[in-house]
């Protein structure tokens, strides 16, 4: 099975890449779904969430206040960072045990993961190869557009936490330049699937066997 990561900055089209590999014959995970998953009953996330900021993050009906933790995990960098200390691990440890099933369904799987701080998490060791899609200026337009617009205290916020996208280039094994149109994209992804093609996968399971033992 080979692990591919996918990253990007908000807005930058990472997930429509993951989704023109699937279209290919990828399997994705999305590390955001992960999370949503970390705080049903079975992983205890939500547990740890309350413990850490306080039950006013719950709802009358005990499910998760998503706004009212936003506005209490971005407060600051330190409680952005305590927010992802309770959860990376979880999503983590779920990222394995979906890899496991997958690997037992198709061992020769090209699996690709969607994860916004891929190498900020340290998650990048773990895989095969990585990329990351970029947009440059064209980032503002199409978060505005699609009704993403955020306060610009936590946007620069997020960008403290964020590797600096030069770094995250240099970093990255393949670079999909997304300043352009959809067609364009299409075409950069059609050259990096052939690529994928020829790797062959080295860290499954090794390099999850912790995530993987209960």
């Amino acid at each position: 099975m080979v692990l591919i990561g996918v990253t990007g900055g908000i807005g930058c089209g990472k997930s429509t890449v993951a989704a023109l590999l699937a279209r290919k014959g990828a399997w994705v995970l999305d590390a955001d779904l992960c999370a949503r998953e970390a705080l049903q009953p079975r992983w205890c996330g939500l547990r740890a969430i309350v413990e850490v900021f306080g039950a006013s993050v719950l709802r009358e009906d005990g499910s998760l206040d998503r706004r009212r933790l936003g506005e209490l995990a971005t407060a600051s960098l330190e409680t952005l960072l305590q927010l992802e200390s309770i959860l990376h691990p979880l999503i983590f440890r779920i990222m394995a045990v979906r890899l496991a099933e997958r690997y037992h369904l198709d061992s020769e799987t090209v699996a690709v993961l969607d994860v916004p701080l891929l190498f900020e998490s340290g998650l990048d060791v773990r895989l095969d190869t990585t990329v990351n899609v970029f947009c440059g200026a064209a980032w503002h337009e199409r978060v505005l557009s699609r009704g993403d617009a955020m306060p610009e205290r936590v946007r620069h916020l997020l960008r403290q936490r964020q590797l600096p996208e030069a770094e995250k280039r240099c970093r990255c094994t393949h670079l999909l330049d997304n300043q352009g149109g959809l067609q364009e994209l299409e075409s950069q992804v059609d050259v990096l699937w052939r690529t994928l093609q020829g790797l062959r996968g080295s860290v499954w399971p090794e390099a999850w066997e912790r995530y993987l033992t209960p």
